[in-house]
């Protein structure tokens, strides 16, 4: 299993784009099918991060592993095709990875830890969501 020496520099980006979205370490935890402990020790710079646990992370948080990679240094900004969920995207991945029975069929499917998939189901959802809100302004 390949490991990246994180440096200081994935640490500092987990902890920013977990505490952007306001989680606490064992939100993440959850979120990224890992241990509380685990997500301080990757924080805090004091442990090496195996290329599937910074999938994991990436997950996690909805953003692409290539951004993770970024801050390790490990990827140029240009290497990497996947870019940001715009926040309309991360809203609906965030709301899908609230409903226990999508996470449950992307787990026995064994993508749960994978944001292409999280970004590809939440832009199938965005026009049924974007017509359930337009429909709530209707009724208002």
């Amino acid at each position: 299993m390949a490991k990246v020496n994180t440096e200081g520099h994935v640490g500092p980006t987990v902890r920013r784009l977990r505490r952007e979205r306001r989680w606490t370490q064992e939100d993440l935890a959850e979120r990224a099918g890992v241990d509380q402990t685990t997500v301080s020790l990757v924080e805090t710079a004091k442990r090496d991060v195996p290329l599937d646990l910074m999938r994991k992370l990436a997950g996690g948080l909805g953003v692409p592993v290539g951004l993770l990679l970024r801050a390790a240094g490990l990827l140029e900004e240009a290497e990497c095709a996947e870019e940001e969920p715009d926040p309309e995207l991360r809203a609906i991945m965030e709301y899908l990875r609230q409903q226990p029975d999508i996470v449950a069929q992307l787990k026995e499917a064994g993508i749960a830890d994978d944001p292409g998939a999280w970004r590809d189901l939440a832009d199938l959802w965005r026009p049924y969501l974007a017509a359930v809100v337009r429909g709530r302004r209707d009724d208002a």
